[in-house]
């Protein structure tokens, strides 16, 4: 299977002037020879996935990929002994787009770490950079953010208030710097996107309580998820983006629940809860 695609062949199977290794060649010929056969289906090489092969796979439906091995690529040359950390690696859904924070996580007062003493100071901030290659190039001061799906945004707190910054400056985000993607009483924090990146889900905290909100940037319109004088905390959204888990911290017991948003208001919605679980991390002060 491994051999040489002639012109046409390789016209046909939509690789001209691509450089093939010997297991990209012969998963090429394998699906080109039936195409439809491989929709939704697992790719497996018997030979570790090289860079070739895995580009070639970005690019067709596959659900995954079976392979003794593979061929790790470095993609950031931040070589320089300086101590700084690379924490939180994130990537966009087609897998083009990989976001990460340099920099230290601050102490209580707020500070950074900056073990080389560099005079110009230290921050922790979102970079990202293309998986095929190239410079990395940073996007925004951040404590903490989330990518969105489609790669194009990612979403963080900043003083009680949720900003989003575009992964690519030249997107432009329709608004001055340093204005909030939106406005909500209380101190929010944790966004988190729905699979498509129309609607953020997020933890507002009132001191005392906290809720889970929901910015639908649609409408737009925020929606808060069966409020309760409970610490509500930790949202995750359903594949579907129908429904949303969090945590419930009340008396000092940890519930789940699941809410259905299919009703678009919490009175309207339905709830299921699973009392008891140990994993739903504790509100912070």
């Amino acid at each position: 299977m491994a051999c040489e695609l002639d012109p046409t062949l390789a016209q046909a199977y939509e690789v001209p002037g691509v450089e093939l290794t010997d297991a990209a060649l012969a998963y090429v010929r394998a699906r080109g020879a039936d195409p439809k056969c491989s929709f939704g289906d697992f790719a497996a090489l018997s030979d570790p996935v090289d860079t070739a092969t895995a580009n070639f796979l970005k690019g067709v439906v596959s659900d995954g990929i079976v392979a003794p091995d593979f061929e790790p690529v470095r993609l950031t040359s931040f070589m320089e002994d300086d101590g700084v950390d690379l924490q939180d690696l994130q990537m966009s859904g087609d897998g083009e787009v990989v976001t990460f924070i340099r920099g230290h996580t601050p102490n209580r007062q707020g500070w950074v770490a900056n073990p080389a003493s560099d005079p110009r100071g230290a921050e922790r901030a979102v970079w990202a950079m293309s998986t095929r290659g190239g410079n990395p190039w940073r996007i925004t001061e951040a404590r903490s953010y989330t990518l969105s799906p489609d790669g194009r945004w990612i979403g963080y707190a900043v003083d009680g208030q949720i900003h989003r910054a575009p992964v690519n400056s030249g997107l432009g985000t329709g608004a001055e710097a340093g204005t909030p993607f939106f406005t909500a009483y209380g101190r929010n924090a944790g966004p988190v996107w729905s699979p498509v990146g129309d609607r953020i889900a997020y933890v507002s905290d009132r001191e005392d309580h906290s809720f889970i909100g929901v910015y639908d940037a649609r409408s737009p319109a925020i929606t808060y998820l069966a409020p309760s004088v409970d610490h509500d905390t930790s949202p995750a959204w359903s594949p579907d983006g129908r429904s949303i888990v969090f945590g419930v911290w009340h008396a000092l017991q940890p519930d789940i629940w699941i809410l259905d948003l299919d009703g678009r208001s919490a009175g309207g919605a339905s709830c299921g809860v699973f009392s008891g679980s140990t994993t739903v991390p504790p509100p912070t002060a």
